[in-house]
């Protein structure tokens, strides 16, 4: 008799667990009343048995509505006697998991939002997916109602805001109407207003270090010929060392794979030759060049795909800073002991441009190793001095990079 009394506490709790409506995670609730309980199934491991399917209590009679999520592209809500229908233009599925939004004006409302797409539906009314642009006001957006037993559910699903980041900052926080949206969310549930502003901050900006070599590509083109000497191809280049680092930054409002390229790159250049000239005069000429760059990249960088591994292309304008530089001219003739050495000015900055392409692998939630090769045209690195004004010096760069990018 003991051992019955201690079991009906348990029986109790089951009793009530199986009253309670199957309210999981993966489950949203797609409900106007009480009467009617409808939810999606989200099974990521087995797409293709992924079912839409809605439940109505009705004088004790039951109707499902049960069609696979493959090829469904039109689902309906039964309620009383009569259906309201949304035209689905895509696929649930090819976007992931479907989240519920809570905003609190006066009633709680649930909006659905996928990607860069939104389910319209009002009482009665068939509406369309549709592609979110920007929403002024309130009263354009049309919500589904939902009754206050399911708000608790709601917030518990919605709760861990980190999780939410993981699962949809990719697909739908690049838009400036559902940022607005995801801020009411955060609202709804009382969650502090600066959390939500340094998520969204942090979601909009990658970084980056990277290191490799470069290659200079280093032409003169003198038109004199006193200096033609300079114009063969006998040059020796030295390959340097590149590293530094970049950010890429999302504008909200702008594409989301299209974002702004900035940082502060490291090179070092060095380059010799030595030509012989034997008129007039046997002449041994002895050009090193050595310098030290800064370059700051401005430009636009486009990835291609969000995938495991991810094609993308940079380009734009480079500042190029020269500081070190060690620039020697050495002239020795025959017959004579005497060497003439001049130093080469060259410019201390030079504005460029520049372009890439490369890949990203992701190896962890929020890494992923860069690998990049890129190109830089500047124009004439030598002074317009009297002395040197016919050498006309151009400087290009050849750049292979790697290193770690960090998602938001």
């Amino acid at each position: 008799m003991k051992k019955l009394l201690l079991l009906l506490p348990l029986l109790f709790f089951f009793m009530i667990a199986e009253a309670q409506p199957d309210y999981k995670p993966g489950y949203i609730i797609t409900s106007q009343n009480d009467s009617l309980q409808g939810y999606i199934k989200y099974n990521p491991k087995d797409i293709q048995s992924q079912t839409i399917l809605f439940k109505k209590k009705y004088n004790d009679f039951n109707t499902y509505f049960s069609y696979s999520i493959d090829s469904v592209k039109r689902f309906y809500i039964y309620n009383l006697g009569h259906f309201e229908s949304m035209n689905l233009k895509t696929n649930f599925m090819d976007y992931g998991k479907v989240y519920v939004q809570l905003i609190y004006e006066g009633n709680l409302d649930m909006l659905f939002f996928n990607k860069k797409y939104i389910i319209r539906a009002d009482n009665g009314t068939c509406m369309e997916l549709r592609k979110i642009n920007y929403v002024e006001k309130e009263t354009d957006i049309n919500v589904i109602r939902v009754s206050t037993p399911y708000i608790t559910f709601l917030k518990e699903y919605m709760k861990d805001c980190q999780e939410i980041n993981k699962d949809i900052d990719s697909l739908v926080l690049y838009n400036r109407t559902l940022r607005r949206f995801y801020r009411n969310y955060h609202t709804c549930i009382n969650a502090p207003y600066k959390s939500y502003l340094r998520n969204s901050i942090w979601n909009t900006i990658d970084l980056g270090i990277v290191a490799g070599i470069n290659a200079p590509v280093f032409k003169s083109n003198s038109q004199e010929s006193g200096f033609s000497h300079m114009n063969e191809d006998l040059w020796d280049y030295k390959s340097g060392l590149v590293a530094g680092f970049y950010t890429n930054i999302r504008i909200p409002g702008l594409y989301h794979k299209l974002m702004l390229h900035t940082g502060a790159m490291y090179s070092s250049t060095s380059i010799s030759t030595v030509t012989v000239d034997e008129s007039p005069v046997y002449t041994v000429n002895y050009l090193n060049i050595d310098f030290s760059t800064l370059k700051i990249p401005f430009g636009l960088v486009h990835r291609f795909t969000d995938r495991r591994i991810s094609p993308f292309i940079d380009f734009g304008i480079c500042g190029n800073f020269v500081f070190n530089d060690k620039t020697e001219w050495s002239v020795k003739q025959a017959n004579r002991d005497m060497v003439a050495t001049e130093l080469i000015p060259l410019r201390h900055y030079q504005t460029g441009m520049f372009s890439g392409a490369g890949l990203m692998v992701k190896f962890a939630s929020n890494l992923r190793i860069v690998l990049e090769g890129r190109y830089e045209k500047y124009g004439e690195i030598d002074e317009a001095t009297p002395q040197y004004n016919s050498l006309y010096t151009t400087l290009n760069n050849f750049s292979f990079m790697m290193g770690i990018n960090i998602d938001e």
